[in-house]
Formats: C-alpha cells, structure tokens, sequence
C-alpha cells in the first residue's frame, strides 16, 4: 500500500454539513467523548463559538485532489506551557479509511504543534477499547501516561479512559 497524499486545511462554514454527516455515522459516533446526534443548526453555533477561539484549530482532512475526507485537530493549545491536546481525528468518508490518511493527518498534525507553534508536549485521551487508535498513537511516539478508570459512560457501560503523551523530544527520535 502506497502512503496517500493528504492535505490539512482550516475548518470553513462550507464544511459544516460534512461534519455532521461524518460524526452522525453510527460507526464513528461511539469514539467520541460526546456522542449524541448533531445538528445542521447546533453545528452552526459551534462554528460561531469555534472562530473566536485561539485555542483551538480544527483541519479538515483532504485528498491530494482536495477531496475532503476527515478532520483532525489541537485544542487547549496553551502557548504558556507549551502543549495542546490532540483530537478530533476521524476519516469520515468510509472509503478512504484503513488506507493512511489517518496516519498521515496524526503525523503532519504533530508537526504543525512541534514546528509551527513550538509546542513542547502533545497529548490526548482516548478510550482502552479503542485499540485501532491506540496502536496507531503508539507508533508516531505517543506513551501510556495512566488510565482513568470508569471514567465515561457510553454505550451502555463504563468505560476506561487512557491518557496518553508526547513530548517534542521524542517525535523528533520517531521522525
């Protein structure tokens, strides 16, 4: 399998519709911390609240074509301490999943935080069931940093939480 080449570019009001669409789909929406249905007129509010933000970007995931696939993103970038929180990661479009792209969005993602915005620390959460995830976050560096346990209930149960963390030292050993 061929790497694909992706492209990140900042979240427009254009790509609102995408976004509820992708996270509606029953299969993406048990990943998320909040999972309930979204809506065309609550995505709208979102947006608004979301542009005057500085402490969060949101990248829609792209095609070399410009076809826009997923998104990915940082938030709680505090540029103080040096960190943000990595998350929103999804390939909605079921056809370009199991294919790269969202390896590829994970790594050019660190780079904007490590490069652009002179992070020191990357981290995130994600759930212990999520092992596709996890296994990917390991191989660009990220380390097991402890486990909340019951922390979320979704899907009917309580779920772990991992943490997990990446310092700008070693994304520059795993490059």
């Amino acid at each position: 399998m061929s790497t694909p080449a992706v492209k990140l570019r900042p979240l427009e009001a254009t790509d609102l519709g995408l976004l509820v669409t992708w996270r509606n789909d029953a299969d993406n929406r048990g990943f998320f911390f909040s999972h309930a249905p979204l809506t065309h007129s609550g995505q709208s509010r979102w947006y608004e609240s979301y542009l005057g933000k500085r402490d969060a970007i949101l990248f829609v995931v792209c095609t070399a074509e410009g076809t826009p696939v997923g998104t990915v993103g940082l938030d709680n970038i505090d540029h103080k301490n040096q960190k943000a929180e990595f998350g929103r990661l999804l390939i909605g479009e079921p056809q370009f999943r199991q294919k790269g792209y969202g390896m590829i969005a994970l790594r050019e993602t660190l780079r904007y935080g490590f490069d652009e915005l002179n992070l020191n620390r990357i981290y995130l959460q994600v759930f212990r069931d999520n092992s596709a995830a996890i296994s990917l976050y390991k191989k660009v560096g990220f380390v097991d940093e402890g486990t909340l346990r019951s922390d979320h209930y979704s899907r009917g149960a309580w779920r772990d939480v991992l943490n997990m963390g990446l310092l700008r030292d070693e994304w520059e050993q795993t490059r």
